[in-house]
């Protein structure tokens, strides 16, 4: 067994099949079956994983939803003519019922970004490496902003670099719903973009500053 499926299950070879056990289930799965769960594991996952993180904002919460959906499809066992579709959709369910959960996780992550965009930087060598961290944090903020139908189209289209009907497909909506999303969600990134760059230019906030002369 390779690394992917690895990763994934722990397992021991008993008569010549894998006994696998996931989250406390009793499976029994033949070499092929694994082999073909390999496959797509190595074709789909690290566009799950990428997607995923993006949506999510979290990489350690994006390899749970990742895992989730391959022990679905395991349990499953077949996803039809188009597994790449049906995969996605399982993570597309995982992604807003985790977000649901997470709510107020994810509120509270941006009102942090927005903390630390206002930070003014301090001179010193490491500069440039503080600028680049703080718009990364913009950008995260700003893409953790957009309702998730926006954030969804957005990701696969603006970082993803898929096509208005490959993300029509996926997504299981019209493809004129995919631009009508896309153009809503750039619109609210641009508006969240400038009101974070204001209140960069503007320096701290009282609240902020107030917090940090307190420790």
């Amino acid at each position: 067994m390779s690394a992917g499926v690895g990763w994934l299950f722990g397992g021991i070879a008993v008569n010549g099949e894998l006994r696998l056990g996931v989250e406390g289930l009793a499976l029994k799965e033949s070499a092929s079956d694994l082999r073909a769960l390999e496959a797509l594991y190595l074709r789909h996952a690290p566009f799950l994983l990428r997607v995923a993180t993006r949506l999510l904002g979290s990489s350690e919460a994006a390899q749970d939803v990742v895992h989730e959906v391959f022990v679905t499809a395991l349990r499953a066992g077949a996803m039809g003519q188009e597994p790449e579709r049906w995969l996605y959709g399982v993570a597309k369910n995982l992604v807003r019922r985790h977000l649901r959960g997470e709510s107020r996780r994810v509120r509270a992550h941006a009102r942090m970004a927005e903390e630390d965009a206002a930070r003014p930087a301090h001179e010193g060598p490491g500069d440039e490496v503080l600028e680049r961290k703080r718009k990364a944090e913009q950008i995260r903020a700003c893409i953790e902003s957009l309702p998730i139908d926006q954030r969804e189209v957005f990701v696969l289209y603006e970082i993803e670099g898929l096509e208005g009907a490959a993300i029509a497909a996926l997504v299981e909506v019209p493809e004129n719903t995919v631009w009508s999303r896309l153009r809503l969600a750039r619109e609210r990134f641009k508006d969240r973009w400038t009101q974070l760059a204001r209140r960069d230019e503007a320096g701290p906030t009282v609240g902020a500053t107030a917090r940090r002369g307190g420790r």
